[in-house]
């Protein structure tokens, strides 16, 4: 009998210490490593397909605009590096599996930012260089 509690017991901690070691990692999460090793170079620029609207039009193009124009609607957007997405499947699959300890754990925005963001120092190189 007292066997079995022992095997009972060691059975209930296996979640107990995964579990901690999880939040462990979790807690130790950085900002995510700088990707823009260097400044921008204007003269480098990759035209991506298809990412200009249908009215940017080289017949249509009006010149340059007059330094301190606002220019409103213009997005960028950042993609997640390879090891970050498969982070978040990662996190995915934990937060819908009910025996996970991460099971419904939902993160912050600002956890979130964190460990699947872009990191600060690139953002201050894009804003810099726009």
């Amino acid at each position: 009998m007292r066997n079995f509690f022992a095997r009972r017991a060691l059975l209930l901690a296996i979640p107990l210490v995964a579990a901690l070691f999880l939040l462990e990692i979790i807690s130790r999460a950085q900002a995510p490593a700088p990707r823009i090793t260097a400044e921008i170079d204007n003269s480098q620029r990759i035209a991506i397909k298809s990412s200009h609207p249908p009215m940017a039009r080289p017949e249509i193009d009006a010149g340059r605009l007059p330094p301190g124009t606002r220019l409103r609607g213009i997005s960028v957007v950042f993609s997640r590096t390879a090891v970050q997405e498969a982070d978040l499947e990662a996190l995915i699959a934990a937060q819908q599996d009910p025996t996970s300890p991460l099971y419904h754990k939902w993160l912050t925005p600002e956890e979130f930012a964190v460990r699947f963001g872009v990191a600060d120092s690139d953002l201050a190189k894009v804003q810099s260089w726009l």
